[in-house]
């Protein structure tokens, strides 16, 4: 064992706790480190699904569409808002427990995927609101003015300086939905995954 700390025996609480550190840090450390990753990889992976949800759900079904394209539109509006639904609708452990021991028999996943998996999935549904809201946030008159130079909402929304203004929006939510995802990974102890609560 390595020592990291050179305390004496009957301490009080700091020191008691400091003599816990070093007899288990390893233990910790994999911890943090599993934490981290299952953040991470969830924030990252569920920002994408978050960008192409919240941009398909914040697409305008305008008059001018042909009735095939309005149909087409509300499909996905309608599918967005169903995932949304579900996803921020239920809790994390209950999403867990459902798609790992039912989906193990058919993928074979390892808890580490599926936790990943889980938290991903979970995030895309509040970062699609997240980018749909940063969309809505534009200005309307900057809107308005693109419109009267006659582009249309998808050349609208393809300038590099509308994303900008979005993004910038959205971060400091994006930013709350990682420190979430720190917290939120402890529920994923129900399909034995050993994050940093579930160590300590």
């Amino acid at each position: 064992m390595v020592i990291l700390f050179n305390i004496p025996e009957g301490t009080g609480m700091l020191g008691k706790s400091l003599l816990i550190l070093q007899e288990y840090y390893p233990l910790f450390w994999y911890g943090v480190k599993i934490t981290l990753l299952l953040s991470m990889l969830g924030t990252i992976f569920g920002l994408v699904l978050g960008l192409i949800l919240g941009g398909a759900r914040s697409v305008v079904i305008e008059e001018r569409d042909a009735l095939p394209v309005k149909i087409i539109k509300k499909i996905i509006h309608g599918f967005v808002a169903l995932y949304v639904w579900f996803f921020r609708g239920t809790p994390m452990m209950v999403q867990a427990m459902f798609f790992y021991y039912s989906l193990k028999p058919i993928i074979g996943w390892t808890p580490l995927v599926a936790g990943v998996t889980i938290i991903s999935v979970n995030t895309g549904a509040y970062m699609a609101e997240i980018i749909r809201s940063g969309i809505q946030s534009v200005d309307k008159g900057q809107i308005e003015g693109a419109r009267s130079l006659g582009m249309t909402n998808t050349q609208n929304n393809d300038e590099y300086c509308f994303y900008r203004r979005q993004f910038r929006n959205s971060f400091p939510s994006i930013g709350n939905e990682f420190i979430v995802n720190i917290k939120d990974s402890s529920m994923l102890n129900v399909i034995s995954l050993s994050d940093l609560y579930f160590q300590s």
